[in-house]
């Protein structure tokens, strides 16, 4: 019969938490009060990783069209020294060990004291969750690595698979993995990079219990992972579905069948383009594939890529590098992720703006067709002569 031994109301010096441990030989109940974290933890640094890219290439990116605005903070993250730039050229990064802690689905990693969360993360804690709920069960050696968005298939390759292929294999193989629940369609890929133990999912508000949780650290998962991470799991990738040779031949046009940012007339403007460009092999991408290797072996065919800005685009890294995306994107936000992600994968790739479509909305959008054509011009050229021709007007290069 279950006996609660203990209650212990905790609420140390300067941490804005308190949080009920209901204790049953492992605690079996997390519920927070007052706050979201504590600074009281230490871990121990199982790697430090500083990684200078051998394959980034300045002036590969090309903000085109009219409606493509440049305002501050846009032009800001791709000056020289921002931290997107930087973090193409170079990334640090750490693989650490927590003791003796609890960790949700969303990798909410908690100790006795609180939530455990870095200061500059505190602005976003959304991202790693609060939630009180149960603990579930306890494991020897668990990773834990993630944020509230990895169910997105962009964000769970970047932001899960990323670091997780910088985690020593040893601790791989022997331990088990964290997932949400909606990621789990995802879990076959990580027996690519040498999971072998359970992979379990676990809602927002669950929790497990880890004698030694395994996670990426300074930076999180969020973003923090891309450049020489990112580029060294996409050729493992590309290994795996056996395309490192393949020969691009293909111009592909992708439409999202539902859900947000889809471009209404874009079909309409590859049947344009092949009236233009006879002698190219224009064709429609599908939106899935029945396996991970078959969409592998279809993108790495591809040379010129026309498609919505998003997760859809994440299959870039399987393209021979220097071929061109076409990223159609919203006027309401510029998507920083796939378009560094993009540049680490060592493409070409110019972006057009719908003034009509929003990110996060679920609603279609139509680009210019005029600048699409122009675009297409652009890719060919650049594809040929590895750079972009001079432009005049609309126009940012980076």
């Amino acid at each position: 019969m279950l006996i609660i031994l203990a209650t212990l109301a905790i609420k140390p010096l300067f941490a804005r938490i308190r949080i009920d441990l209901f204790e049953v030989r492992r605690f079996a109940y997390i519920k927070y009060r007052y706050g979201l974290y504590t600074k009281f933890y230490s871990y121990e640094t199982i790697l430090t990783l500083d990684n200078k890219s051998t394959t980034y290439e300045p002036n590969h990116l090309l903000l085109y069209g009219e409606n493509t605005k440049i305002n501050r903070n846009n032009k800001a993250a791709f000056t020289s020294n921002s931290d997107d730039m930087n973090q193409l050229k170079r990334h640090t990064g750490k693989i650490v060990r927590f003791k003796g802690v609890y960790v949700s689905g969303i990798n909410t990693i908690v100790d006795r004291y609180g939530v455990l969360m870095k200061k500059k993360d505190r602005n976003h804690y959304y991202r790693y969750g609060a939630c009180h709920g149960p603990v579930l069960n306890h494991y020897t050696d668990v990773i834990g690595i993630g944020f509230v968005e990895i169910d997105v298939y962009g964000h769970f390759i970047m932001d899960v698979m990323s670091p997780m292929l910088c985690i020593p294999l040893d601790i791989r193989k022997r331990s088990v993995v964290v997932l949400t629940p909606g990621s789990m369609k995802y879990s076959h890929l990580l027996r690519i990079i040498g999971i072998e133990g359970p992979i379990i999912a676990l809602e927002r508000d669950q929790y497990v219990f880890a004698t030694n949780l395994y996670t990426c650290w300074d930076p999180r998962a969020h973003g923090g992972w891309s450049g020489p991470p990112l580029y060294r799991l996409s050729r493992v990738f590309q290994e795996h579905c056996n395309v490192t040779n393949a020969v691009p031949k293909y111009v592909g046009f992708h439409k999202r069948t539902d859900g947000r940012r889809i471009v209404s007339n874009i079909f309409d403007i590859m049947e344009i383009a092949k009236t233009k460009y006879p002698k190219e092999e224009i064709i429609k991408i599908p939106d899935s594939f029945d396996s991970f290797e078959a969409a592998g072996k279809f993108w790495s065919e591809l040379k010129i890529v026309v498609s919505a800005a998003g997760s859809n685009l994440m299959n870039v890294m399987f393209m021979r590098p220097e071929q061109c995306v076409i990223q159609n994107g919203c006027s309401d936000l510029f998507n920083y992720a796939i378009t560094l992600e993009i540049y680490v994968f060592q493409q070409f790739q110019i972006i057009l703006t719908s003034p009509k479509m929003r990110h996060y909305v679920w609603e279609s959008g139509v680009v210019n067709q005029t600048e699409a054509l122009e675009a297409l011009d652009i890719a060919f050229y650049a594809i040929k002569n590895k750079k972009f021709p001079h432009i005049d007007v609309f126009h940012y290069l980076r």
